[in-house]
């Protein structure tokens, strides 16, 4: 048997086989051969990654740790003193001395003469016994600003994490469709080799072969697109790890498809309890009621009970010069006291801004109130409205995963049927054309059954970032 029949006989056969085998066993090049050097990262690695080189991260730990320390200071107003400790040490020298008549009724006028003199005093700040209580709001206040920001920093960890992962998962399925295009150009280049081997038995005309030719390019140009498309998705993932633009990785694992199972009630339940937003709305809420409260008890006539509990001085002076009117001038000797000192004092706003004028600073606080019950009650309303569009979404992706996840499996067989018939001396014409649709349909459906998989985990992101829960902290995500 000539050799050339032999080529055309087992030829087409070697040619079903791999499309068989690199369609329906598509696999990530990335995970199936690993390039020396380049890092391997998985799910897991990139979550801490992201944690540890986001500056967005580390500006909300910031604020996180500035919210403390406020709570922590309005603490230390409220209910802890502050303790004084001065000293003073001075020296005067009187040049000149000109006397009035209010000196002159005066027995003796006394002059510095530079003697030192030197004060030690300790002593408590004043101290708030009292003031209507609106020390306790302001270290309210500060509790709710310090429990919004460890809020903010849980959300904001969770937000890296879904960024680093759906960046992982992009990327995954970018390199699994650089994959499936060079599998499709490798299949057009040899299908185009067979229409050229029948050409020259005179089996097809010449324009059947250019239009082999034209499928070829359009499937370079599907890879090239595809290639490109990987290499954005790594800068993106470059740039969430803190990694050099460019630099490659070896992937490792990927994130499981896992249909939602979470109904419309249990979404909103969990909502109310954990979602970020609505938290806010509350805390929000609960800080105007409080600037009210404030805002009455400034006007009432509340008293003020100050203490200044103990002062303790010592203070030495050295000596001093004196002179009388008769003309004897002489020094005294050095003495030195020490004094304690005590006060309370009370104060009750009648008028003005503390007073019965501040109706005007009440009522606003008042709408102010009403005003963010109102927000709450409308993010409460838009909340469910938000819930459910993002379910509806993910539902109809899980379907689009499901319909295309056929489709491929049918387009697989297609083409294996397709390339019988184009091996075969009989109709080469229109079994080229059927598998050159064939080839593209099953392009096409490979993309949309990776792009449903990477639209369907951003969904059950955005869904468990609304609702401020992790994926896996609940099953039904």
């Amino acid at each position: 048997m000539p050799f050339a029949l032999i080529a055309n006989l087992i030829g087409p056969l070697v040619f079903r086989m791999g499309i068989l085998i690199g369609i329906l066993f598509f696999v990530n090049s990335s995970q199936a051969q690993a390039s020396v050097g380049k890092k391997t990262i998985d799910p897991k690695i990139v979550q801490e990654k992201a944690i540890d080189s986001s500056l967005d991260f580390k500006k909300t730990s910031i604020d996180r740790e500035l919210a403390e320390i406020a709570y922590k200071q309005e603490f230390h107003n409220m209910f802890l003193p502050s303790i004084n400790i001065s000293g003073t040490f001075a020296s005067q020298y009187t040049y000149a001395q000109y006397p009035n008549q209010l000196s002159q009724s005066v027995e003796n006028t006394f002059h510095a003469k530079g003697f030192p003199s030197s004060t030690v005093s300790i002593g408590f700040a004043d101290f708030t016994l009292y003031n209507g209580g609106k020390d306790s709001l302001k270290y309210k206040v500060a509790y709710i600003d310090s429990r919004l920001s460890r809020e903010a920093y849980f959300q904001k960890t969770r937000e890296t994490r879904f960024a680093a992962l759906l960046a992982f998962s992009k990327h995954q399925l970018d390199l699994e469709k650089l994959d499936a295009n060079e599998r499709y150009l490798k299949l057009s280049l040899s299908f185009s080799k067979l229409i050229k081997t029948k050409l020259r038995k005179n089996r097809v005309d010449e324009s059947e072969y250019l239009s082999s030719v034209n499928d070829v390019l359009e499937a370079q140009r599907n890879r090239d697109e595809a290639k490109a498309q990987a290499e954005t998705s790594l800068w993106a993932l470059n740039k969430i790890l803190g990694d050099p633009i460019g630099e490659e990785y070896t992937l490792r694992g990927k994130l499981e498809y896992r249909p939602l199972k979470m109904t419309l009630v249990e979404a909103m339940e969990i909502y109310k309890k954990t979602a970020p937003s609505f938290s806010i709305a509350k805390a929000e809420m609960e800080k105007k009621r409080i600037g009210w409260e404030a805002a009455v008890r400034e006007r009432l006539p509340l008293p003020t009970v100050t203490l200044s509990p103990l002062k303790l001085s010592y203070t030495q002076e050295y000596g001093s010069s004196y002179s009388t009117q008769s003309g004897v001038t002489g020094s005294e000797a050095s003495n030195a006291n020490l004094d304690f000192g005590f006060a309370v004092s009370v104060s009750v706003p009648i008028f003005g801004e503390s007073g019965y004028f501040g109706h005007r600073n009440t009522k606003k606080a008042s709408l102010e109130y009403s005003k963010q019950e109102l927000d709450s009650a409308i993010e409460l309303q838009n909340s469910e409205t938000k819930i459910r569009e993002l379910v509806q979404q993910i539902r109809k992706q899980e379907s689009n995963v499901s319909n295309s996840k056929e489709q491929l499996k049918n387009a697989i067989n297609l083409l294996d049927t397709l390339f019988a018939k184009a091996s075969s001396n009989e109709n080469a014409s229109t079994s080229r054309l059927e598998l050159r649709d064939a080839l593209r349909s099953a392009s096409d459906v490979e993309a949309e059954y990776r792009a449903a998989l990477l639209d369907h985990t951003s969904l059950k992101f955005d869904l468990a970032n609304y609702l401020g829960v992790n994926l896996d902290e609940n099953a039904d995500l």
